[in-house]
């Protein structure tokens, strides 16, 4: 093969890996606007590492501002692999165990929220301490408050070493493997 042969053949090797790369992206996308109902959630959990398999139990929160009071019906999607309880405000909207390939938790959050200051806190455990978290909950301005690097986590009483409340570890937004994109059950 000449020099020049070579080169044709290179260039068109590499405009056939962006084509590829093109209609990846484009999949994706077309996936993510089918599938994605958490907007900008992201997967979070307490740690990258994990040294050696042993049981997890954290709680996560975040604080966010309602100007009034939920006008219409207000759900909220909650997926912890394994098990998990949602709080609104201090009252138990829920519990889940979940694990890869099934669907989101859907709740009612109409009853729990109120204008004003409000908070979500999700207690999530792992017999193995590797897990997920992904929640989202949409707001009365039709935006959605989701789990990211911005929540804060604290090991559950009697599980660490007294350590301060830390900022979670974002693991990336769906799919994510395990747990893919979650189905979002209707209502």
């Amino acid at each position: 093969m000449s020099g020049r042969a070579f080169l044709r053949f290179v260039a068109a090797a590499l405009a056939g890996a962006a084509a590829a790369a093109g209609v990846v992206a484009w999949r994706r996308a077309a996936l993510d606007r089918r599938f994605l109902a958490t907007g900008p959630a992201r997967w979070i959990w307490y740690a990258h590492d994990l040294p050696k398999p042993a049981p997890l139990a954290f709680t996560a929160w975040k604080d966010f501002r309602l100007a009034e009071a939920p006008p219409r019906p207000l759900h909220a999607l909650l997926f912890v692999d394994r098990e998990g309880t949602l709080e609104l405000n201090g009252a138990v909207v829920g519990r889940v165990s979940r694990k890869p390939g099934d669907p989101f938790a859907r709740f009612d959050a109409t009853p729990y929220l109120r204008a004003g200051e409000n908070r979500v806190r999700i207690t999530a455990a792992h017999p193995t301490g590797a897990g997920g978290l992904l929640f989202a909950l949409e707001l009365p301005d039709g935006t959605q408050l989701g789990t990211d690097g911005t929540w804060r986590l604290e090991k559950a009483p009697g599980t660490g070493k007294g350590e301060p409340p830390r900022a979670a570890v974002v693991w990336g937004k769906p799919p994510l493997y395990p747990w893919g994109y979650p189905a979002v059950p209707t209502p």
